[in-house]
């Protein structure tokens, strides 16, 4: 037998496709119904999970907005009561228009002092918004210091 004639006995063996029974009648090739099960199950079982995970990232980045926007909020109210100068003591609320409807606000002016020459006030700013069947809310806290000119 010379080298080439092995060379192509070797090639056609590799050529000719392998079946080789279990015993049973059938080939080894392919998977049988329950891998085919038991992979589908996994496969649905990931996917659930993934699904519910993607939903809550969904629903938290949803409420990071909302927050970061009511805090915007509180910080335009206290600018605004910067601005305008502090009102009397007590509570007061509104809302930010048409445009940010769900969003309102409430402000509370409080004296803290207990000396009587240092005039000390707390504002409570809270920005408050539907959420999911519940109030959510944010809050700022100011003191004021007045200084006698």
């Amino acid at each position: 037998m010379t080298a080439a004639n092995t060379r192509s006995r070797c090639a056609r063996s590799w050529a000719r496709p392998r079946s080789r029974a279990d015993g049973r009648g059938r080939s080894s090739k392919g998977f049988t119904f329950i891998e085919l099960v038991v992979a589908l199950a996994v496969l649905g079982t990931a996917f659930t999970v993934l699904l519910s995970a993607h939903t809550a990232a969904t629903r938290l980045s949803a409420h990071a907005r909302r927050l970061f926007e009511a805090t915007s909020l509180a910080r335009e109210v206290l600018t605004r009561t910067e601005v305008e100068g502090l009102p009397t003591f007590g509570k007061d609320s509104g809302d930010f228009g048409p445009d940010l409807a769900p969003y309102r606000w409430e402000r509370e002016v409080s004296d803290v002092t207990t000396l009587p020459f240092v005039d000390l006030k707390e504002v409570v700013i809270r920005v408050l918004w539907p959420e999911g069947g519940k109030t959510r809310s944010t809050q700022v806290v100011f003191y004021y210091l007045k200084k006698d000119p």
